[in-house]
């Protein structure tokens, strides 16, 4: 089953998908603004723990589609730029 959503992302990290109900995510970002994403089964902290303060993840320009297999844990998003906020399309399946 395909089900899309949009979502309102701020400068702090929000859950978009989850492997226990999909496996392949797409995110498309429709605003003027970068997205961070994240596709791991840790906490932010945690991830920053393991890898030496660096939050491993992938940056999706503005008006850029990103695209991620999920075998396990969750898809997290965030703007990049502070105390901003933007439009995500997100599609899973």
């Amino acid at each position: 089953m395909i089900k899309t959503d949009s979502f309102e992302l701020t400068d702090e990290y929000q859950v978009i998908a989850d492997s226990k109900n999909c496996s392949l995510v797409t995110i498309q970002s429709h605003n003027k603004f970068n997205v961070w994403a994240v596709a791991d089964d840790r906490t932010q902290a945690e991830r920053l723990a393991a890898n030496n303060n660096v939050d491993i993840g992938h940056y999706i320009k503005s008006g850029e589609t990103g695209r991620f297999e999920l075998p396990s844990g969750k898809l997290t998003a965030k703007i990049v730029q502070k105390g901003k906020k933007g439009l995500v399309v997100v599609t899973r399946s």
